[in-house]
């Protein structure tokens, strides 16, 4: 009975804690990311009616790293507050042994492990996609409609137009281009010009009429100069604006089995951050028993360095297993493995300590005859 009493109080205090910590840290990545995307929109990079639905989305992607965070404090944060009130002693001289306090934590783990499993491998890729195409979309937006004058408009990543005036059809009078290319710049000015969509909307054709062509490499003197009565550029934008190529905005099940790089690595990154979870969930019981009287949250600033030590840890080796898919993934997995086996012997080692009882002091009239 007292086992049971024992085991809800425990849940419920690290549900708490956990509630509070996730809820704070998710408002900060929320305001964190709306100067970024309110920038975007002002670049008419993104939407303005869809402003919101893009910080949502990008708040899903960034969920998993506080999910892994939240967990491991809550854990630390309840913990370090029941030994400092001495409740920790108290339970461990009934019987209640750090691996039923483990076992706590794990029937608490359990659903939060889940849930970063799901956002991990489906919802943040996802969310990620839907943002990328949302911010391509609006580019397609911008061109497609009229262009405005006396406006810099982008063109794709490394382009930028500008028309001093635009005709009621649409056509565009005295145009200026900037095209930034591989290790040198180009700038195209001419008397008229249109956009045409090409491809379903993914390429765009500028055409010029009666202009000049500038090319040179900055800080050198060699340049060219190209007069032209017509010319059409292609406007391309990139493959994953069109589409979810990239590996970070693909399910796992689509990645899975996969032979390139960056899929590779991008398979060790999120089975790593479940991986993970799990050798928080076993260091922190150790981590966070200090004697009574010691601060609540003394362990707190610890708990943050190992946090912060192995998500680099695990982030650039599996950054470097895309250019070295065999080796990076056999070093990635013998971290990770390492990090859980140290977590089970350091809890193995507070298993075998004893509980010591402060002695009792003598009454006021204790040893008079």
């Amino acid at each position: 009975m007292k086992s049971a009493l024992l085991r809800r109080y425990l849940l419920r205090t690290l549900a708490f804690h956990w509630v509070v910590l996730f809820s704070g840290l998710m408002l900060i990545v929320t305001v964190g990311q709306l100067p970024a995307i309110l920038g975007r929109a002002a670049e008419h990079e993104v939407a303005s009616h869809l402003v919101f639905e893009v910080l949502v989305l990008m708040v899903v992607a960034n969920m998993p790293i506080v999910i892994l965070l939240t967990l491991l404090l809550a854990i630390v944060a309840t913990i370090g507050r029941m030994c400092h009130d001495g409740e920790i002693t108290a339970m461990r001289a009934a019987g209640f042994s750090p691996l039923n306090l483990l076992a706590v934590i794990a029937i608490f783990s359990v659903p939060l492990i889940g849930l970063l499993s799901a956002v991990t491998h489906h919802f943040a890729p996802r969310a990620f996609c839907e943002a990328v195409l949302a911010r391509a979309d609006a580019a397609r937006n911008i061109l497609t409609a009229r262009i405005h004058p006396g406006v810099f408009v982008p063109l794709g990543a490394r382009g930028t137009l500008f028309a001093q005036q635009v005709a009621a059809d649409g056509e565009m009078l005295h145009v200026f281009v900037s095209v930034d290319q591989a290790g040198s710049m180009g700038v195209l000015t001419a008397a008229r010009g249109r956009i045409r969509a090409e491809q379903g909307g993914n390429v765009f054709d500028l055409a010029l009429y009666d202009g000049e062509y500038h090319e040179g490499i900055p800080g050198e003197r060699r340049f060219r100069i190209v007069r032209f009565r017509e010319m059409t550029r292609p406007i391309i934008f990139p493959l994953e604006t069109r589409a979810c190529v990239r590996p970070d905005t693909r399910s796992t099940v689509a990645l899975w089995g996969s032979t390139v790089g960056s899929d590779i690595a991008e398979l060790n990154m999120r089975f790593g951050q479940v991986a993970l979870a799990i050798a928080f969930v076993l260091v922190s019981v150790p981590l966070s028993i200090t004697r009574p009287r010691v601060g609540a949250y003394a362990r707190i600033p610890l708990a943050i360095c190992i946090f912060a030590l192995m998500t680099f840890a695990i982030s650039g080796i599996s950054t470097w297993s895309a250019r070295e898919p065999r080796i990076g993934s056999a070093i990635f997995w013998a971290l990770m493995a390492a990090a859980i086996a140290v977590s089970a012997l350091w809890l193995a080692s507070i298993q075998g300590k004893r509980i010591k009882l402060p002695a009792a002091q003598p009454g006021p009239t204790e040893g008079l005859t």
